[in-house]
């Protein structure tokens, strides 16, 4: 038998098994303990990514939201102000149109009252 390689009396495989992590308990929990806190603390690390991602969707979505909001309440005041407008200049039409047909029946109420009325005279009353 040679004395370098993997025997099985006494060779490097035998030392190399005896100081194996399945031979020693207390190294065995070690590594268990040091991948659990590495799964820990990779799951740990996803959930905040994907909480800090959401969070900054949300208020993503949520300014989004208020701008076009306050679009939205611009043009309608625009719209309501536009309207505003039309309905005064509309009204004024209306009361001028109204003024002129009131001094046109003022007019022809005086021209009938002039051709059909008696004819004053000084002395009699």
């Amino acid at each position: 038998m040679s004395s370098r390689g993997w025997t099985a009396s006494g060779g490097t495989f035998e030392r190399a098994m005896a100081s194996s992590v399945f031979q020693n308990p207390d190294l065995l929990t070690a590594w268990a303990t040091a991948g659990r806190f590495a799964t820990t603390l990779l799951v740990g690390g996803a959930t905040c990514f994907l909480i800090w991602t959401g969070i900054r969707e949300m208020r993503r979505s949520s300014d989004q939201r208020a701008r076009d909001r306050r679009e939205t309440r611009e043009a309608d005041l625009r719209r309501h102000e536009e309207a505003l407008e039309e309905g005064r200049r509309l009204h004024e039409g209306a009361q001028e149109e109204g003024r002129r047909r009131h001094e046109e029946a003022i007019a022809a109420l005086k021209a009938l009252i002039e051709r059909t009325a008696p004819p004053l005279t000084s002395g009699t009353r």
